[in-house]
């Protein structure tokens, strides 16, 4: 709940929905050590996830997995 807190005063401070995803994925790759992390967007008319953001520790995977900012990939619908 701590994080949770802080992520939200963080965020309430930014004004770019870029900036607020750096702040949640930071936080979690600080505070949770996550190995991966990212915010996708979800496009309902195509039914597909876009990458909107990736942790700054997370950008050399990314890159090695050529998983950057906007690249989509498709979801299976079952799965939710």
């Amino acid at each position: 709940m701590n994080l949770l807190h802080q992520i939200t005063r963080a965020i309430g401070e930014r004004q770019d929905l870029p900036s607020i995803f750096q702040v949640v994925v930071r936080s979690l790759e600080d505070d949770l050590r996550v190995d991966f992390s990212c915010v996708c967007l979800y496009d309902r008319v195509d039914q597909v996830l876009e990458v909107a953001g990736v942790g700054v520790n997370s950008e050399r995977l990314a890159t090695d997995l050529a998983f950057n900012q906007h690249t989509r990939f498709a979801i299976d619908e079952k799965r939710f």
